[in-house]
């Protein structure tokens, strides 16, 4: 293959090659052009010719250190919980296969794109905005760029006045390489929704009452550049809202089958205390799921801890992304490698989150919550010493820490200044 401008020099020169990729070097005004120049399978990423400046809303606000003690002592406290593992036993895979085969079009009625700009985003928004409505929460659709379909964010009553609130989120909508027309995005980010409906339908199901404000939100904008989040964050920071802890579900669904069950939770753009927080709950509740890190990026929660907010990202694999149809038109839940007992653990796990974690953290006294008998019980959740966070992934192995009766260890490897990025 030769890229030419019609003369017999070639205009670009190849700087590094191996089987799979290769870096070349290009005429800026040849950029607008050149997926028309390379073969379809061919996939290019334009990297500038020398470094750019961080635009100032990802430089990032340093955690408070107040925020890092908070989850701290959550996780020093952290319990088992009988009847919320009872609770979120009946989460059903049949439910989430009907969830995102409409999500993706594949039962006929959904939409077969969810592009942020189509309307087939603007019917998830108003689907996912009913289906969680039916659930007890109240639903807003915030508008962040004209055109685009909105952030779907919900919340639960609670007795609590306070600017305080606790986030379980994804992205809805869907993208495709080569702007493919069908953007089904069973995967990205269809199967970060169901943990959100999964959710929903644990607390309605249960009767579960709030003390504290609890929130499930759906961005959109996400494949543009994390844009609803960037505007959602930005809202909450200028009412001076205090988010103790921001949990992004992204990509849940896939892996080879040559890999078991297992989770990844990123290295960088999240607060680590938050991570081991979530994976220690994972490990404790889902243990069927293996735990590790993966070097795999981006996902909403980078705008929230840009700005300061404890958060943290929830990946399919405890490595890089390997799923064969990411970003294609090909992303649908029928297909080899698709697990929806994958999801449906990671559900288990965020929803314990939501209602042991945010319980806990958002009032941190006994639980209460309203079992479906009428019952009101003050819940503890059993503590079980010396709980670590396993990552021995297949091939990967990576401490990612542990915690003992009453006290937090990060691991030597990972230990970074309280609150820096």
């Amino acid at each position: 293959m030769v890229l030419s401008s019609g003369a017999t020099d070639p205009v670009f020169s190849v700087l590094y090659r191996d089987p799979a990729n290769a870096l070349v070097s290009i005429p800026s005004d040849l950029l607008a052009h050149i997926d028309i120049l390379l073969p379809r399978l061919f996939v290019p990423i334009a990297i500038p010719a020398t470094p750019l400046p961080l635009p100032d809303d990802l430089t990032g606000t340093p955690v408070p250190p107040a925020a890092v003690h908070y989850l701290e002592n959550i996780l020093a406290g952290l319990r088992f919980n009988p009847i919320i593992a009872a609770a979120v036993s009946g989460i059903s895979t049949d439910q989430m296969r009907r969830d995102i085969r409409w999500l993706t079009g594949e039962d006929g009625a959904g939409p077969t794109t969810r592009r942020s700009w189509s309307k087939g985003a603007r019917d998830a928004a108003d689907w996912i905005q009913n289906q969680i409505e039916q659930t007890g929460a109240r639903c807003v659709q915030k508008i962040f760029i004209q055109g685009f379909a909105p952030n779907a964010v919900c919340r639960y009553p609670s007795a609590s006045t306070e600017n305080t609130v606790a986030i379980l989120s994804a992205h809805y909508d869907s993208t495709t390489d080569w702007f493919d027309y069908r953007a089904p995005g069973a995967n990205d980010d269809g199967s970060g929704v169901l943990p959100l409906l999964a959710a929903a339908r644990v607390i309605h199901q249960n009767r579960i009452a709030f003390r504290g404000n609890v929130e499930l939100v759906a961005f959109a904008g996400e494949e543009q550049g994390l844009l609803g989040s960037r505007a959602y964050a930005n809202e909450l920071k200028a009412a001076g809202t205090n988010v103790t802890i921001m949990v992004q579900a992204d990509e849940l669904a896939f892996h080879s089958a040559s890999e078991q069950m297992q989770v990844g939770f990123p290295r960088v753009e999240s607060l680590l205390e938050a991570t081991y927080l979530v994976g220690n709950i994972t490990n404790l509740y889902s243990p069927e799921l293996k735990v590790g890190f993966t070097p795999a990026c981006c996902s909403d929660q980078q705008r929230f801890h840009a700005l300061g907010f404890p958060s943290t990202w929830v990946f399919e694999r405890a490595g890089a992304i390997l799923d064969p149809f990411y970003h294609k038109s090909g992303d649908i839940s029928d297909r080899p490698g698709y697990d929806f007992n994958q999801v449906r653990s990671i559900a288990k796990a965020t929803v314990r989150i939501r209602v042991c974690f945010f319980f806990l953290a958002v009032i941190m006294v006994p639980i209460l919550m309203v079992i479906a008998s009428g019952t009101v019980s003050l819940l503890r959740c059993w503590r079980l010493p010396g709980l670590i966070l396993r990552s021995e992934v297949m091939s990967n192995r990576a401490e990612v820490g542990s915690y003992s009766e009453g006290t937090f260890q990060p691991s030597t490897s990972t230990q970074r200044s309280r609150g820096s990025m």
